[in-house]
């Protein structure tokens, strides 16, 4: 092929790699099979590349071949504003050749050769140039602008307003939008409900009538080769990307899918906010095929994976790194797995441990019994509570004050008196801080008129701790009991002086403009601020190194100085956007795990400078790339569903509640809330103790504080399995009444054999009897030849039971009461 230079300088090339072991190709299809999976690849013009069978070798096709939607799609950039998509099934049509290269017996590759991309130009410098394309039933799909956004609900995504759907007013007037568009620099597109985005892609809308409309600058087509290459590997398909150009345009982001996967009505998705990069469908009946979807991405850069058990389809959408530079040769680091096996959300968990266990950079610390940084006492923690969340009930301003929590946590704690059986209580203190208030005025006299002090605000300024901190601490812990306190991971007060003597708007994430950046142009970067309690605060980069030394400099004083037993540093794990534009900040731009990578730094140097194995560090959020080498413990845990996240991570790292979750009455409902989270591998409680006034000390309430120390006395006992291992599917048994709960836990020990304890509280004034009927192969108990289950009270050590196969066994609960029933194998031939 000859090509002018001229026709070179506008040539993109991309290049997308799926890998997968093959076995004959034919004709119409390449098939790929091994001794666990078969899968088909249709070779076909109108559907090139699509996987058309998946199936258990001897099993059934699980996915519905008719209208197979996109394998892969990727946005792109040029230099001018907005992404444009191309995806394999509209590529197929466009491009100038299809090509499939079986590599070996177990790699096949897939090539879209010479694909137009119609990237934005430059606007033209004359609005009155401008044409605009209507898009119905549509919204717009970029970003939305936070300039001259006046609407009524404050934030970065205001409206115009006096119109729109949403402020329950007619749609905005299409020429008064088109005005105010020109007029806002970045703007190419806007919808009916008055919302300014840079960017012009659009996606469908039909809950109300909407219209999008866009710029119409498109460019001319940009020539963009895209190859996919799939390698089978132990019944895995394991689909990895790649895209190669000579720098005429830039990568903005790409996306895998799996579609068409049968489904019925019983069908149900995995997919949890503790492991976004896990998907899976299943089937109630356990015989039935689970299809696993999974990014195997050990750094867990950026992405947004989702499955729907309606379409059957599962998909990753990965921000690329270095997005806005020009596009020369980008391979992703790490591929997407699909298989097919029997089983249920369990197993689909347990696939995707024994591949996170091993290879995760998170995970590197180790399992908690065997790590040797970790305070001794952060295993017999059962319960948490804090102070002054979500308000100041007691008003004014004295759910923070030292004295007062001190002699509110000490009187609960001795009414618990959890440490009696090994048990701890910890105290997540709120507004330990001045936090702008004159120091000893109580939080009542403030540094400021024009905005307020006290809980977000004055960030990063924590110190000096309030009058008598120091002491309170001390004394609480001399009572068995551990003590951190808040601060905020990513925000600072833009109102302090601080901030501008610093210059800390520099080290602002930021978001850039969907514009690729040449020598000539560098695409807009806005930083990301957000707008509460009458102040505006700045998300930090934790990547730069003035976040860092800040982080750092705090959590020591915090420790060292004034005697904490840790820090909650929020935000870190649920905070969304973890990316960030600025090529100044020494990290990937846009795409990337820098967020997550930057804790881990800066805790394990705040480690290194406090006592050996004396600290717990814990943030907001239970997802998994800021567990393990980062925080010890994560706030947020999901208790509603199955236990997705023990089930994984159980002997690897700590969960407890979720904000605002656990505030029933203690007369009607705490404690079944209380079990519910020890049910599923959690630390009982996040609960706020102000909430609760002199219930703990009433006499009618005493069955249920009561209650409440069994079950932490039962996580002590059972630690071995509710904390050093892992949850299980879940428990079936029959009850006469409504209330009762169970859950089993496998300890997996090398060295010992596996073993299952289960748990069944009753929570409830009334008694109640129940049979549990289980087989022990579904719970992790493997029964080698010659072998039978022991059935034993852990509690009590006395013989239940043995068991050659199946496992039934009836008792009856008293109200408030629990067992714990311990599973394990015993050889009959000895």
């Amino acid at each position: 092929i000859r090509t002018s230079s001229k026709m070179l300088k506008a040539l993109a090339v991309v290049t997308v790699l799926f890998e997968v072991a093959v076995c004959g190709p034919t004709d119409e299809s390449i098939v790929l099979s091994d001794a666990k999976l078969s899968a088909s690849f249709s070779k076909a013009s109108e559907d090139f590349g699509t996987l058309t069978s998946l199936q258990m070798t001897a099993g059934s096709n699980v996915l519905d071949t008719s209208n197979p939607g996109s394998i892969w799609s990727a946005s792109f950039v040029g230099i001018g504003t907005g992404a444009v998509s191309l995806d394999s099934q509209t590529a197929t049509s466009k491009c100038n050749q299809t090509q499939s290269v079986v590599v070996n017996t177990n790699q096949v590759i897939f090539n879209w050769i010479d694909c137009p991309v119609p990237v934005p130009s430059p606007l033209p410098p004359n609005p009155k140039n401008v044409s605009w394309t209507e898009h119905d039933k549509s919204s717009c799909g970029g970003q939305c602008l936070p300039i001259h956004s006046n609407g009524p609900n404050g934030g970065n995504c205001d409206r115009l307003p006096g119109c729109g759907h949403d402020a329950h007013l007619p749609y905005c007037d299409v020429n008064a939008m088109k005005a105010r568009c020109l007029n806002v620099s970045r703007c190419s597109a806007f919808n009916t409900n008055g919302y300014l985005y840079s960017g012009t892609s659009v996606v469908p809308f039909s809950e109300y009538p909407l219209q999008c409309y866009t710029i119409s600058n498109e460019g001319p087509g940009v020539l963009v080769s895209v190859s996919l290459n799939v390698t089978l590997a132990d019944g895995v398909l394991l689909y990895g990307i790649t895209f190669k150009g000579n720098g005429s345009l830039s990568l903005w982001d790409y996306t895998i899918s799996l579609s068409k996967v049968k489904t019925t009505s019983n069908t149900k998705s995995v997919q949890d906010n503790a492991v976004r990069q896990l998907l899976g469908l299943y089937d109630a009946n356990q015989d039935s095929p689970a299809v696993y979807f999974s990014a195997h991405d050990p750094k867990h850069v950026v992405k947004s994976c989702s499955a729907s058990p309606n379409s059957g389809s599962m998909e990753c959408n990965i921000l690329a790194l270095n997005a806005t530079l020009p596009l020369y040769n980008y391979k992703a680091a790490f591929p997407i797995a699909v298989t097919v096996f029997k089983g249920d959300w369990w197993d689909i968990a347990q696939f995707y441990r024994a591949w996170v266990l091993p290879n995760a950079a998170w995970t590197r610390a180790g399992p908690l019994d065997m790590r040797t940084d970790l305070p001794d006492w952060l295993e017999n923690i059962t319960m948490w509570m804090n102070n002054n969340w979500g308000g100041d009930p007691l008003g004014p301003n004295y759910g923070g004050d030292p004295e007062y929590v001190k002699n509110e946590m000490l009187k609960v704690n001795a009414v618990l008196n959890l440490p009696s059986h090994g048990g701890h209580l910890a105290l997540h203190w709120y507004e330990w801080d001045t936090l702008g208030y004159k120091l000893g005025s109580n939080h009542t006299i403030c540094d400021r008129t024009y905005a307020p002090c006290g809980f977000d605000t004055h960030y990063p300024n924590y110190f000096p701790a309030r009058v008598g901190c120091k002491d309170s601490i001390k004394a609480m812990q001399n009572a068995g009991m551990r003590v951190i306190p808040y601060i905020n991971g990513q925000l600072y007060d833009t109102l302090i002086p601080r901030y501008t003597n610093d210059s800390a708007e520099l080290y602002v994430q930021k978001f850039a403009s969907q514009t690729m950046k040449t020598a000539t142009q560098q695409p807009v970067l806005t930083p990301h601020l957000e707008h509460f309690d009458h102040i505006t605060s700045a998300v930090m980069c934790p990547a730069t190194q003035y976040w860092h030394d800040v982080m750092k400099s705090t959590m020591l004083e915090i420790i060292n100085e004034i005697g904490f037993d840790g820090v909650y540093v929020d935000q870190v794990g649920n905070g969304e956007q973890r990316n960030c534009a600025d090529p100044t900040h020494n990290h990937t731009i846009n795409g990337g795990s820098f967020w997550a990578e930057a804790f881990y730094q800066i805790l394990a140097e705040v480690r290194a400078g406090v006592p050996p194995k004396s600290t717990m560090f814990m943030t907001e959020g239970i997802v998994e790339e800021v567990s393990g080498v980062g925080f010890d413990i994560l706030l947020g845990l999901e208790w509603t569903g199955y236990p997705i996240w023990h089930a994984i991570y159980g002997g690897y790292g700590y969960a407890t509640g979720r904000a605002g979750s656990i505030r029933a009455p203690l007369g009607a409902g705490l404690c079944a809330e209380l079990t519910s989270q020890f049910m599923v591998g959690g630390t009982m409680g996040w609960l706020t103790y102000q909430n609760y006034k002199d219930e703990f000390f009433e006499p009618v309430n005493a069955p249920r504080v009561q209650y409440i120390q069994k079950l932490s006395q039962a996580r002590i006992a059972a630690k071995n399995w509710m904390v050093h291992g892992r949850a299980t599917r879940t428990l079936s048994f029959q009850s006469g009444g409504k209330d009762l709960q169970g859950a089993c836990f496998l300890r997996e020990k090398t060295g010992e054999s596996n073993s299952v304890v289960c748990a069944l509280a009753l929570p409830s004034t009334s008694p109640d009897n129940y049979t549990v009927t289980m087989q022990p192969s579904e719970y992790g108990l493997e029964l080698p030849s010659g072998s039978s289950v022991h059935l034993s009270d852990l509690m009590t050590g006395k013989v239940l039971g043995t068991f050659s196969g199946e496992v039934t066994y009836t008792n009856s609960l008293q109200p408030f009461s629990l067992q714990l029933l311990k599973l394990s194998t015993q050889n009959d031939l000895q």
